[in-house]
């Protein structure tokens, strides 16, 4: 396990690995402030950036389109872009809306699960 290698639960996705030593690793989770990660809508496939707000949600944030608006109950996946993060683990649902931001709360709560999964970092192919 190394530095930036992505970590998922039972329910979808955790976090990146921070820094790793001999026998154990600090862990940098979707929900802490500055972790961002590309994501996309399902089932439409709307692409957004979802970043931590280091209070327990996730900002998620519209790419490429300025009047996009989310509702609740709306669902991210990972998208897979730039690599890293495979695709399709799930990261967040919509559950509120202030004027700057919609808020959503991760689908793997780090405070509710018992271990994670390391996932291979993933590098999509060169077309």
């Amino acid at each position: 396990m190394s530095a930036g290698t992505p970590l998922s639960g039972s329910a979808g996705l955790v976090g990146r690995v921070a820094n790793a030593g001999a026998v154990s690793a600090r862990v940098a989770l979707i929900t802490d402030g500055g972790t961002v990660v590309p994501v996309r809508r399902v089932p439409d496939g709307m692409p957004a950036i979802a970043t931590g707000t280091g209070d327990g949600f996730i900002d998620i944030r519209a790419l490429g389109a300025e009047n996009t608006t989310f509702k609740r109950g709306d669902v991210f996946v990972t998208s897979g872009a730039g690599g890293v993060y495979p695709p399709n683990i799930p990261v967040a649902i919509i559950t509120r809306q202030t004027r700057e931001a919609f808020l959503a709360s991760p689908v793997a709560d780090p405070a509710r699960f018992d271990y994670a999964i390391v996932e291979p970092v993933y590098q999509p192919e060169v077309e």
